[in-house]
């Protein structure tokens, strides 16, 4: 008996063979587990998806019946549809539904207009509001994606602090204005 044989009791003629048939099963495993793994999340997305587009049936016929009623009426229409099985809508979601509605008109209308507060034009340049705020003459020209880059800079100078007290912004408010005023006014002179 040779030290190097190899005594399993299977049907592999060679160390290749085998070697072979283990890279296959190992292969095979992580395909059925990726397989498996994208069916779950696959339907868990689905879950989701669903959620949002009942969502969004919901806050549509919400919606139409806050333009025909008064608010008495949508109180009692929504508390009357609501307890409809066609509209589980929980407590939670009935109780912030006009908080929600508001806060996506907020998002919406500043997301394109403003930054930081200040206006934005059309081309993502700030507004003369903010060259006022900060000391800026008034045709000079900052775009928002280079106040962005300050801030994600700042953000990231302190990213392990940020990961030690387990938040995902350091800074919760940068007043843009004045760290632009203070840079300008250290290059000018």
């Amino acid at each position: 008996m040779s030290i190097f044989s190899i005594n399993d009791n299977s049907n592999y003629n060679s160390i290749l063979s085998q070697s072979k048939a283990n890279k296959e099963s190992k292969e095979n495993s992580k395909i059925s587990f990726a397989n498996a793994f994208l069916k779950q999340n696959a339907s868990k997305l689905n879950e989701i998806q669903n959620a949002n587009s009942q969502t969004l049936a919901r806050s549509e016929v919400l919606n139409s019946t806050n333009t025909t009623n008064t608010s008495n009426n949508i109180n009692f229409s929504i508390s009357s549809k609501t307890n409809s099985p066609n509209y589980d809508i929980s407590s939670k979601f009935k109780n912030s539904i006009y908080t929600l509605k508001y806060k996506q008109a907020d998002i919406s209308n500043t997301s394109t207009n403003t930054a930081y507060g200040y206006s934005v034009d059309k081309d993502g340049y700030m507004g003369s509001d903010f060259n006022k705020a900060a000391g800026l003459p008034e045709d000079f020209k900052i775009h928002k994606s280079t106040l962005d880059e300050i801030e994600r800079v700042a953000e990231y100078n302190v990213s392990d602090i940020r990961e030690y007290l387990g938040v995902d912004k350091y800074y919760s408010n940068i007043d843009m204005a004045e760290t632009i005023k203070q840079y300008y006014n250290l290059f000018s002179n």
